[in-house]
């Protein structure tokens, strides 16, 4: 089984971007630890793209509200089974969904991981996925994944579910204060 990662951090500068997600292959879903989040630097880049990078033939995109625009995503950086790109911040608080497509024949299953700021958020998987061939539709071999919401176990053994919404950045707040401790 194939298991990919998509880990979505948010690193804000004094331009207001955050950094978007990463997508890593990794050989088998135990294999995959949370990395912690990484410090960026974002300069006056132009959009690559409209939607986030393809990566080993799995498409991830990060879509506002219900009516699910993509975001533009900037400064696409890969390297060997990973691809990480940034957005901007909505200046509102609104919902968003991560979405995950696959084309093509990858494996015979499929295990997405959701991490928001290094916290496991929730996965999906799919197993049993075919070869293409006669008389195979694509929907056999390929998969979409749009995924909504931290899910959380609760001592019942039910689970809550959370929606993921961009907040709005009070920057000059946190200005302030970052002024008073260097001070």
């Amino acid at each position: 089984m194939l298991a990919c990662a998509i880990t979505c951090q948010r690193q804000v500068n004094s331009r207001h971007w955050a950094t978007s997600s990463t997508i890593e292959s990794m050989p088998t879903p135990q294999s995959f630890l949370p990395h912690s989040a990484k410090s960026c630097t974002i300069t006056d880049q132009q959009p690559s793209q409209h939607t986030m990078p393809t990566l080993k033939q799995i498409q991830c995109s990060i879509e506002l509200g219900p009516s699910n625009t993509k975001l533009t995503e900037y400064g696409a950086r890969y390297s060997d089974g990973h691809v990480e790109s940034f957005i901007a911040v909505p200046d509102t608080d609104l919902a968003f969904t991560i979405h995950l497509t696959s084309q093509g024949y990858i494996a015979p299953g499929l295990a997405f991981f959701v991490y928001i700021d290094g916290e496991y958020q929730c996965n999906r998987n799919r197993t049993n996925l075919r070869l293409p061939g006669t008389g195979v539709q694509p929907s056999e071999y390929e998969t979409e994944f749009r995924l909504r919401q931290k899910e959380e176990k609760t001592s019942l053994g039910t689970f809550v579910a959370r929606d993921w919404t961009f907040v709005k950045l009070d920057t000059g707040l946190w200005l302030c204060c970052l002024g008073v401790v260097l001070r």
